[in-house]
């Protein structure tokens, strides 16, 4: 099934950083999913996490992904 349609989300998969050693989170895109007519989401997927964690960003901030910090303030 070909879908010429944007996706409403990106998939990505998060490599955590590590303060203490200075590595910075990274972030590698692996996927996408659509809305379907029924209202159900349909994820394709290119690569498969290792921790088997995806995280879905909606279309329009997957540019901005957050960083670690910010997810921490926003958890608070």
């Amino acid at each position: 099934m070909t879908n010429f349609a944007q996706p409403a989300l990106r998939a990505f998969a998060v490599r955590d950083g590590d303060e203490a050693t200075g590595r910075k989170s990274f972030w590698r895109e692996i996927g996408a999913a659509w809305t379907t007519k029924g209202g159900h989401i349909r994820l394709k997927l290119d690569a498969l996490p290792p921790d088997g964690v995806v995280m879905l960003l909606d279309d329009a901030r997957s540019a901005e992904k957050p960083s670690r910090k910010s997810n921490k303030k926003a958890a608070s």
